[in-house]
């Protein structure tokens, strides 16, 4: 009779190891719930529930944040958001440009500065040609002159500044 309780209560306090180990993990679930936040943003003081649309996850902390505090700034990733800012801004940097390339451009500008101030002065000489021979014309043209006749014409909607 003895030998028989003393398997019972070795299989009892086996159960007990069993119910603490459940009840570790439990809490240690419950802990890591909590720390998580399951469903909520991982901002502490934030209430907000979210699901797989109201949900935006840090590129940087990998954490799960809402709209108001996905910003890195408010969640604490700003150092991480400014490296990684400044990482794809070295990335996407041109390449130095060589001499040949560099010259080849120079060579190009000066060619078309070129052809715009010939045209530039050809364009002048034609129209002081034009201008003395209708100075006469224009003149006559003009409408009362001087500034009040000016103002409320050719200004569209309101008239003054």
């Amino acid at each position: 009779g003895g030998g028989g309780g003393g398997k019972s209560s070795a299989a009892v306090g086996e159960d007990d190891e069993d119910k603490d180990g459940a009840m570790a993990f439990d809490n240690l679930l419950s802990q890591a719930k909590s720390e998580l936040r399951i469903g909520r943003c991982g901002t502490p003081q934030c209430r907000a529930k979210m699901n797989a649309f109201t949900s935006f996850i840090c590129r940087h902390c990998k954490r799960r944040y809402c709209s108001q505090h996905l910003n890195p700034a408010l969640h604490g990733c700003a150092k991480e958001a400014q490296k990684a800012s400044l990482q794809s801004m070295k990335e996407r940097r041109q390449p130095k440009m060589t001499d040949a390339r560099r010259d080849r451009l120079r060579a190009k500008l000066n060619k078309t500065i070129e052809k715009k101030s010939s045209s530039r002065q050809s364009q002048k000489t034609a129209a002081s040609s034009s201008i003395s021979s209708t100075s006469s014309s224009s003149s006559s043209r003009r409408r009362g002159g001087g500034r009040r006749g000016a103002r409320g014409r050719g200004r569209g909607r309101g008239g003054r500044r």
